[in-house]
């Protein structure tokens, strides 16, 4: 099932942009509710993926139908050190949440839901250095 086929299923996209200097190596990706929808050029985050300084990532998971929970998370190591996790969740009957966690001297990481009240909401996240 491809996520523009998946009617009257909820499909949450995983975007991740890295606006920083830092390339980031991606461990694991791992799924609390639904599965990962394979794509053309991204589907299941696999371990060593590399996300390059300007680059970008896309992921999707899709519930069982409209209204089943979604979740998970995926894992990556910044080259210079620390550890980088975003994260997204709904369970059924709730809102879309997203979170990223950041251990980095270097890094910092924004996340955002669009579209949180549809069927196809965005978890977006944004990896940029921080300023001195």
């Amino acid at each position: 099932m491809l996520a523009e086929q998946a009617n009257d299923v909820y499909v949450v996209q995983v975007a991740i942009q890295n606006s920083s200097d830092t390339a980031l190596t991606l461990t694991v990706g791992v799924l609390t509710y639904g599965s990962w929808v394979p794509q053309d050029g991204n589907g299941i985050p696999l371990p060593n993926t590399i996300l390059a300084p300007a680059g970008a990532l896309t992921y999707f998971n899709a519930a069982v139908n409209a209204f089943s929970a979604v979740g998970g998370s995926i894992s990556f190591l910044p080259a210079n050190g620390g550890s980088l996790v975003v994260s997204w969740e709904r369970k059924q009957g709730a809102a879309l949440t997203v979170n990223v966690s950041v251990t980095s001297d270097t890094l910092t990481a924004q996340c955002s839901s669009i579209n949180a009240g549809t069927l196809s909401p965005t978890a977006q996240y944004l990896i940029t250095n921080i300023s001195s």
